[in-house]
């Protein structure tokens, strides 16, 4: 079990932080249905979970167990039972929402200590419905986990994911930045895949009925297409997951697109030619990639999420071989085969936009910044 990097505020509300992560872990057996989601940042283990119970009862109960934060070292487990009636247990932060068809816990629980991206915790989280006695857990099957602490599973810490916003526009793709342009979120390539420095670019996004739109600024003084492999031009690369579905491997609506600074397209698994309409510029600094995308996938509307990340692929002394790659998103060179490394897009339609949830998150300070300096920023509010 992977468990991204995030942060919520306790209030049993579903806000964007959970949206972004992946789908929720499903639960059903002794007549128990339930769904949780998971993250984590420095010492703090987040958990949002939907039990489905209409008859609910105070004795009720969610309980998330710890280990430790690299298997193999000896600390004592970490056992948090969380009340219906939100009894206090230390060191945590819950609240238990009620609906009509069951119940909403959200919590923040504190692990053993700091950690970082790639620590690998025992985790499991075990429910209990008080007036059945029926019992399920996520990874121990014999719901034992107090007295057998080795039952719990594994779950491995990764890095936030990076996120924006594509706001609604339609440009024309010839290279040249249309005004619409202008109101766009700016996204920076700097994770580095391969190599510390080389090609980089500042990408804007945006959407319509019909298309993705993609503009990049490339910083590349030396351009070369020596190599005979089109993924060793200096070029770029557009990763899309329209479902946002973050598996593994590539689904049908998964693609990667490829385009040099000559405009020549290739494409990797799920791409075609009759998608994509693309256009570059050479410029004295590098050059200019814009492109439109179709959405063959899915109904684009307001409010939806799907999987993003762009590349810059970089043969700085023209030999045919890559100095250097750079992403937005990822840093594992995993992305031709695994969506689960995708940064995320939110389809806006407003051009006004309120924010309600962020708080100190790096790159939300950033499109917060851009948004007021534009004025298309109109309130920011958080508790």
């Amino acid at each position: 079990m992977n468990i991204p990097g995030g942060t919520a505020y306790i209030d049993g509300m579903s806000e964007f932080s959970w949206d972004l992560q992946q789908k929720p872990v499903e639960l059903v057996s002794n007549g128990i249905k339930a769904s949780f989601k998971t993250m984590w940042n420095r010492n703090t283990l987040y958990i949002f979970a939907y039990i489905f119970d209409s008859e609910k009862n105070k004795n009720d109960t969610v309980e998330i167990f710890i280990g430790a934060n690299n298997p193999g070292t000896f600390e004592e487990n970490l056992n948090y039972k969380l009340y219906f009636d939100q009894r206090d247990v230390q060191g945590a932060d819950y609240s238990v929402t009620a609906l009509d068809d069951g119940y909403i816990v959200e919590a923040a629980v504190t692990m053993h200590k700091n950690a970082v991206p790639g620590d690998i915790i025992n985790f499991d989280i075990r429910i209990t419905d008080a007036d059945s006695g029926a019992v399920v857990s996520w990874n121990d099957p014999y719901n034992m986990q107090v007295h057998n602490p080795d039952r719990l599973g594994l779950a491995t810490l990764q890095k936030r994911l990076n996120a924006s916003c594509a706001l609604y526009g339609t440009p024309i793709i010839d290279g040249e930045k249309d005004d619409v342009w202008d109101k766009s979120m700016e996204l920076v390539t700097n994770a580095w895949i391969k190599g510390v420095k080389g090609a980089v670019a500042k990408v804007k996004t945006l959407w319509d009925e019909n298309s993705l739109y993609v503009y990049a600024q490339v910083a590349d003084e030396h351009l070369s297409k020596s190599s005979e492999n089109p993924w060793e031009h200096d070029s770029v690369e557009i990763f899309i997951d329209y479902n946002n579905g973050k598996t593994e491997d590539y689904e049908f609506d998964d693609a990667q697109y490829r385009i040099d600074f000559d405009n020549v397209q290739s494409f990797g698994a799920g791409a075609n030619a009759e998608r994509i309409t693309s256009a570059v510029k050479v410029i004295e600094s590098g050059y200019i990639v814009e492109a439109a995308i179709a959405f063959d996938a899915v109904k684009p509307v307001d409010g939806i999420l799907i999987g993003f990340d762009f590349i810059v692929n970089d043969d700085r002394n023209g030999d045919g071989t890559l100095d250097s790659i750079v992403s937005w998103n990822d840093g594992t060179g995993e992305l031709y085969r695994n969506t689960s490394k995708f940064g995320i897009l939110k389809l806006v339609d407003d051009e006004t936009m309120i924010f309600t949830d962020i708080y100190d998150v790096a790159w939300a300070q950033r499109q917060i910044e851009f948004l007021a300096s534009r004025g298309i920023l109109r309130a920011v509010s958080g508790k």
